[in-house]
């Protein structure tokens, strides 16, 4: 099984200190194309999500068996959810030694596994984290950023919080448009809705104030201009919560 000596020791712990016969029903979760084993008390995963609740209840076949596939799911993000879930924080050892090299880039696919497997408790805990560091966001990676944009919900929180944290880039850097204008078109598309300007005694300069300027040289069309949102109104594009 894919999970840290920190969070294996808790596991045992959890199952030799308890007296509960609910801790006992374990679940096999069989994850990605590669078949990777894990073994979890049914209990927890029924408890945090409405997902595996209904999977492992009634007369389905997951139930019967106490064997749940996930075969487009990520073995190391579903030990990562496993990490968070037997320690219920983002800051515990066990946690942090899941999410190494990129680790925003992870924390984006944790949160689609969490949408996927209706988890709003590991949502809402991924959100807090992003929103206490908002500007990171500017600094995802193209390839990442797409997977937020293609593999969650349209305006769901985490898309908010990224179209916010750019519309506050510096309209120098308005070439990284440019990528995400070829890569990433549902982001592109909401920043162009998004797109706002300064008051004219403003001395610095941000990226939607340039959106307009990029796309006039590339040809946008007239009829099809970007929608002004004051300044005013565009910090509540930023909500705390999944």
């Amino acid at each position: 099984m894919h999970v840290s000596p920190t969070m294996a020791a808790v596991f045992d712990g959890v199952l030799i200190t308890t007296r509960s016969n609910k801790y006992k029903r374990l679940t096999t979760l069989v994850v990605g194309k590669g078949e990777d084993i894990f073994q979890v008390p049914a209990v927890m995963l029924s408890t945090i999500s409405p997902f595996f609740k209904a999977a492992l209840s009634g007369d389905w076949k997951e139930a019967t068996e106490d064997k749940v596939e996930l075969p487009e799911e990520s073995p190391l993000i579903f030990g990562i959810f496993l990490e968070w879930l037997f320690r219920s924080q983002m800051v515990s050892t066990g946690w942090e030694g899941y999410l190494t090299g990129d680790h925003d880039t992870h924390l984006v696919e944790l949160y689609i596994f969490a949408d996927h497997t209706q988890i709003v408790e590991l949502k809402d805990a991924i959100i807090a984290n992003f929103h206490s560091r908002a500007t990171d966001l500017q600094k995802l990676p193209i390839p990442t950023l797409k997977m937020a944009f293609d593999e969650t919900p349209e305006k769901c929180t985490l898309q908010q919080l990224i179209i916010a944290a750019w519309l506050e880039i510096p309209a120098h850097k308005v070439s990284l448009l440019g990528d995400v204008v070829g890569s990433v078109p549902s982001m592109a598309k909401i920043l162009i809705m998004a797109f706002g300007r300064r008051s004219d005694e403003s001395e610095e300069r941000y990226l939607c104030d340039a959106v307009g300027e990029y796309l006039e040289g590339k040809g946008a069309k007239e009829s099809d201009p970007p929608q002004s949102v004051p300044q005013k109104k565009r910090k509540k594009l930023m909500r705390p919560y999944a």
